[in-house]
């Protein structure tokens, strides 16, 4: 197997953190995700827990909350290929798959809410039951910040814990025992926006908004905006760009350096949940 990227986390709600990797063998039609589950120490080697379908040179993967039912589930990528979303279930992931119109060259994807709009904060007080561990999780499965942290009533130091953006999980340098009780208070989103780091720089990066809707969707949305320019600078091509896409299109030779007025439509990923 030839690993091009991977993810950690949660899938399958048993408290230990669990692997997703593509492979990416840059021959046709024989790349899988893998997803690998532990439970306690790591083993030497493990077969996959599960497999994917075969697609064409996978890249770029997450691990993300996007239904909101606090499963993790699948946000994943190729080379020239459809942006892939496949719902989690608990256990692994559906057989479902929804994807884009857009099929960037993904190479790496990040999930946080851009604007903070709808942003929540909770507090978790965690007992530890048994003795000398050194990570903790928080009910959210998708944490964009940490407030404060406390373990028996004091403040921990930031050097002494560390965690992951977009992750649950904290880790702590001094081990924990039981009894101990741990306090954190954090920031979390159920409306991440998908950021997109797209190889193809002919096109260029793409950030899929999120509209704070529920369910998981494709849909698209037709915009259309009329404006003019004077003096019309394209001789050959105009690009334009929006907040949500871009487009491009070709003005008449004739009307090169006089007004143009015109009106366009351009189609974008509306978002992730609907």
């Amino acid at each position: 197997m030839s690993i091009n990227s991977l993810d950690a986390g949660d899938v399958n709600n048993d408290g230990f953190v669990d692997l997703v990797v593509t492979n990416n063998n840059q021959i046709v039609s024989i790349d899988k995700i893998h997803l690998y589950t532990f439970s306690g120490e790591i083993p030497d080697s493990s077969q996959p827990a599960w497999t994917s379908a075969s697609y064409n040179h996978l890249s770029g993967i997450i691990l993300y909350d996007v239904n909101r039912d606090n499963k993790l589930d699948l946000i994943y990528g190729g080379w020239w290929e459809p942006i892939y979303i496949q719902p989690g279930n608990g256990n692994d992931f559906d057989n479902m798959v929804y994807t884009s119109t857009t099929k960037p060259v993904t190479e790496a994807f990040q999930v946080i809410n851009l604007g903070r709009e709808e942003m929540e904060t909770k507090t978790d007080t965690i007992i530890i039951t048994r003795d000398n561990i050194a990570m903790v999780y928080l009910s959210k499965q998708i944490v964009e910040n940490l407030i404060q942290v406390n373990k028996n009533g004091l403040p921990v130091e930031y050097e002494n814990y560390c965690a992951v953006p977009n992750k649950n999980w904290i880790s702590f340098t001094d081990r924990l025992f039981f009894g101990d009780i741990i306090i954190i208070e954090f920031e979390y989103s159920d409306y991440g926006d998908l950021i997109v780091s797209n190889w193809e720089n002919n096109n260029g990066d793409y950030i899929f908004y999120n509209n704070y809707s529920s369910g998981v969707s494709v849909n698209h949305i037709t915009f259309d905006k009329s404006f003019s320019l004077y003096p019309n600078p394209a001789k050959d091509q105009l690009r334009i760009l929006f907040k949500e896409d871009y487009c491009v299109i070709t003005p008449p030779p004739s009307i090169y350096n006089s007004l143009f007025t015109v009106t366009i439509s351009t189609t974008f990923f509306s978002s992730l949940l609907t």
